[in-house]
């Protein structure tokens, strides 16, 4: 009898427990009233909203957040998502987005995001192409450890200035020069070459920065040989 007792109590409290909490399941207390999207611009959002699986109204508790991330971490944008529950009625959704730093020219004509991962993340809208470098050419599209090159080079770049990131119009590879790179502003093209990239890089931005400060109008300028730096000057500089 002394024994029947303490297990008939647990069960007693384990029942009251029970019922206690499909008491609270039906009421409004843990009904989902808002669901929170942190850190998405707003096209982001919008999609988020109508791809994730829980509603106002649902249980907090009936679905799960893992899912609910795992479908967020689906749109192409959105690069990390971090889903929690926050006592009573709400559910958070952080999310860390995709940030363009290049646009790839694909085989069809369209153009896509690229982030700094070598990520594709989606189509650029026509009007937004101009504010990036752009990735040209067949080996750039195909061969992922190629871009992820041309990708390092823009992030050895300066933000701002002469031969910045800002002042790339396009970078493509040649299998006979390398890597090539033309500048928005001057037209100026570029080669850097395949092998010794930041001492090429370096040489050029030297170069480059010589001509616009005596106002010589060049073609190209080619940095891929060992101790000299190569300058095609335009006619009527």
């Amino acid at each position: 009898m002394r024994i029947l007792r303490p297990i008939i109590l647990i069960l007693l409290f384990v029942l009251f427990v029970g019922g206690l909490w499909e008491g609270i399941q039906k009421t409004e207390l843990l009904k989902l009233k808002t669901i929170q999207i942190i850190g998405a611009a707003p096209a982001t959002e919008a999609r988020l909203r109508k791809t994730i699986t829980i509603n106002p109204g649902d249980s907090l508790w009936g679905k799960s957040v893992e899912k609910q991330a795992e479908i967020a971490m689906g749109d192409p944008w959105v690069e990390k998502a971090q889903v929690r529950r926050v006592f009573p009625n709400s559910i958070v959704i952080e999310i860390k987005e995709r940030a363009p730093v290049a646009v790839l020219n694909e085989s069809n004509g369209q153009f896509k995001y690229l982030d700094s991962s070598n990520t594709i993340i989606d189509r650029a809208e026509p009007e937004k192409i101009g504010q990036y470098p752009i990735l040209v050419g067949q080996d750039l599209r195909t061969n992922i450890n190629l871009r992820g090159s041309a990708l390092d080079i823009l992030k050895s770049l300066p933000e701002e200035g002469l031969m910045s990131r800002r002042d790339v119009g396009d970078l493509r590879f040649d299998d006979e020069h390398g890597f090539q790179i033309r500048l928005a502003k001057s037209g100026i093209l570029i080669d850097i070459g395949k092998e010794n990239i930041p001492l090429h890089i370096d040489r050029a931005r030297r170069v480059v920065q010589y001509l616009d400060q005596h106002n010589i109008n060049a073609s190209r300028v080619d940095s891929d040989y060992a101790k000299k730096v190569l300058v095609k000057v335009r006619k009527g500089r």
